[in-house]
């Protein structure tokens, strides 16, 4: 009686780890299978964005490649093609910026500069490039 007991408390908890298991799979499945579909929305190609900065406003340039082989863009470079913030403190947070949304391919990225609206404006920026990247607008 006891090892059934123990035995049916075993097959009870290792069906609940299967199940659990199971439900991650298509948790992430979903989660991929949505990514895929946002990054599959922009259209390649060379976009202006402009956001608000510290002193100026900052315009910027970027740039959107497809990869032939699945229906992602890709984020290729971003180009500052008008600003009047003060370098010193601009060009640290223009690099780090830069180099994170390229890197991690969003716009959607939390960084740390000593240059708070400058960064902010280079994103804000960005955001407006991507949106007009949009296949929806």
């Amino acid at each position: 009686m006891i090892k059934n007991l123990i035995l049916l408390i075993f097959v009870l908890a290792m069906g609940w780890i299967l199940l659990s298991i199971d439900t991650k799979e298509k948790e992430v499945f979903v989660n991929l299978h949505t990514a895929e579909s946002e990054i599959a929305a922009y259209r390649p190609g060379i976009y202006i964005g402009r956001g608000k900065g510290f002193f100026s406003d900052i315009i910027i340039e970027v740039e959107i490649i497809s990869i032939e082989e699945k229906p992602y863009f890709y984020i290729e470079r971003i180009d500052i093609l008008e600003s009047e913030e003060i370098e010193r403190y601009f060009k640290p947070a223009k690099s780090e910026v830069v180099s994170t949304v390229i890197k991690k391919q969003t716009a959607e990225v939390d960084v740390v500069t000593a240059a708070t609206r400058s960064r902010d404006g280079l994103l804000e920026a960005i955001k407006d490039a991507l949106s007009k990247a949009y296949k929806g607008s």
